[in-house]
């Protein structure tokens, strides 16, 4: 028995592990091709049309996402302009009771740029000290902005205060 050593361009539908990922333009062997990734819809033979149609849209898709890189790239400098106050309570010699956490952080992210951030892209959390603390917000796509937050003290009342 002969085999073939002859090869097939395909273009992948789906991401296949060890193999390539959706979209991806690639040479198989003609009985791997149609035995395999031809067989159950897993890519499709690469004709000239076809591979200039794939060229059009990986152009449509980096062209998206430059314009979503700068328009988070905006919005970074937006966040980083506007740095973020808010108190604490404090005790005797400005000891501050409790934290600024990520979930304040998001609802105040929320409010005043609309955004809605998972916590777990916020980093230099909790803060437990008066004064600016940079946290750094990560936005996607490699964009990452800093924002300053601001914590100011609130003098808590004790009880001696509360019993004049």
């Amino acid at each position: 028995m002969k085999r073939s050593h002859r090869h097939v361009s395909v273009i992948l539908n789906k991401d296949l592990e060890g193999i390539g990922f959706a979209g991806e333009l690639l040479s198989a062997r003609a009985g791997f091709a149609r035995n395999f990734l031809l067989n159950d819809g897993r890519a499709e033979v690469a004709t000239p049309a076809k591979i200039k149609q794939r060229e059009a849209e990986l152009a449509k898709a980096k062209q998206r996402r430059e314009e979503e890189v700068t328009t988070r790239t905006a919005l970074a400098e937006k966040i980083a302009a506007t740095p973020m106050e808010t108190t604490l309570k404090t005790g005797q010699n400005n000891r501050v009771f409790g934290s600024i956490t990520a979930v304040d952080v998001t609802k105040k992210l929320k409010a005043d740029h609309g955004l809605d951030i998972d916590k777990s892209h916020l980093h230099g959390l909790p803060i437990k000290q008066l004064g600016s603390t940079p946290v750094s917000v990560k936005l996607g796509l490699g964009v990452t902005a800093t924002l300053n937050v601001v914590v100011t003290g609130q003098q808590a009342a004790t009880e001696e205060s509360a019993t004049e």
